[in-house]
């Protein structure tokens, strides 16, 4: 018996027939969905319903979206191959959907046309909501590097108990102080992938590509602070 390949979500296959909704259809082909995809998709996790003909709604949320296409979650079963996908959030258009695939509760759907104002919304609220994830995505790789460089000033916890010193990340930026008095301040760049260190008392910068060689940094700024303190 020959299976026949999963058909892309962004429904870019050549054979527009209807294919059977089935879990075995997601796993057909060697090449997935994924791999085969030409429309960026952008990984979310939005609350709407499925409403299918003469049937009550289905809860689901939306995992990943393209201006083409997105995969959803549905709480129950959904039996049509044909449905509307509203969300909770009334920025998001109604769409009417045409299922592509099935895996158990998730569910690939290929976005049908809702002519050329809604298209062109939608598209502008993708790049909006991938904007968005980027900016997030940067702001949790500041806040791990930064916490990684408080780690290792806690090495020395007993030292810096001693010496009044503390560090207080605020607002993606490390504050180290002396007696409450601000002395060095560290920012994170996530596209250049290094550390900013500034000496507060004479505004002098150094910069370090590791969490190691900025606090290295740190310490020796920290020499010059208690050596005039």
């Amino acid at each position: 018996m020959t299976q026949s390949s999963t058909p892309p979500i962004d429904g870019e296959s050549a054979n527009k027939a209807e294919p059977a909704v089935h879990p075995a259809a997601i796993a057909a082909g060697k090449q997935s969905a994924q791999e085969r995809r030409k429309v960026p998709r952008t990984r979310l996790a939005k609350v709407g319903k499925i409403l299918q003909a003469d049937k009550p709604p289905v809860a689901c949320t939306v995992l990943d979206t393209s201006v083409s296409g997105a995969v959803l979650e549905a709480q129950n079963p959904v039996e049509e191959k044909k449905f509307d996908l509203v969300f909770d959030d009334r920025e998001w258009p109604r769409r009417s959907c045409r299922v592509v695939w099935v895996n158990g509760p998730r569910i690939g759907v290929e976005f049908l046309t809702m002519g050329t104002l809604l298209d062109g919304y939608d598209a502008a609220r993708q790049q909006r909501d991938a904007q968005v994830a980027e900016r997030h995505r940067k702001e949790d790789v500041i806040d791990r590097e930064l916490h990684e460089v408080v780690n290792q000033m806690s090495e020395a916890e007993e030292f810096l108990r001693e010496n009044e010193i503390v560090a207080e990340i605020v607002n993606r930026t490390l504050r180290i102080a002396h007696k409450r008095a601000p002395v060095i301040s560290i920012h994170y760049d996530p596209e250049e992938q290094n550390y900013a260190t500034t000496f507060m008392p004479d505004g002098s910068h150094e910069t370090a590509k590791s969490s190691e060689e900025c606090v290295k940094s740190i310490g020796g700024m920290l020499f010059t602070v208690l050596r005039h303190g």
